[in-house]
């Protein structure tokens, strides 16, 4: 439903290897951002490091189409509590760094709609 709504946001990049997928990504594309999601790969993939491949690829794209930021997405497990270190640090290797984001719940019932 995304993909059609949203055909030139949403991409699926991937590495072929003899005519088959390997590995892959799908990209959320906004005019300053490019996410990365469900990311990839099987042992084929493993052993000829495709998702570097990709991900060099994707960062490349990125830049050259004037984004600001490459987002890689998140690298924590147990609701944003503990740090995925082994995937943090994959994500590490290409240059990129980790952000803390922090989250507020409102309570809105109640609030008047101002016009």
């Amino acid at each position: 439903m995304l993909a059609e709504r949203f055909p030139s946001n949403i991409s699926c990049v991937v590495a072929l290897l003899a005519d088959s997928v390997v590995a892959g990504v799908l990209i959320f594309a906004t005019p300053t951002v490019d996410h990365a999601q469900y990311i990839a790969s099987n042992e084929a993939g493993y052993e000829i490091s495709a998702l570097d491949a990709v991900f060099e690829h994707c960062i490349a794209t990125a830049g050259g189409d004037g984004k600001r930021w490459f987002d890689f997405g998140i690298s924590t497990e147990n609701s944003g509590l503990a740090l995925n270190e082994g995937l943090y640090r994959f994500k590490s290797e290409f240059g990129g760094g980790g952000a803390v984001h922090e989250f507020f719940e409102i309570d809105l019932q109640g609030v008047q709609n101002v016009t």
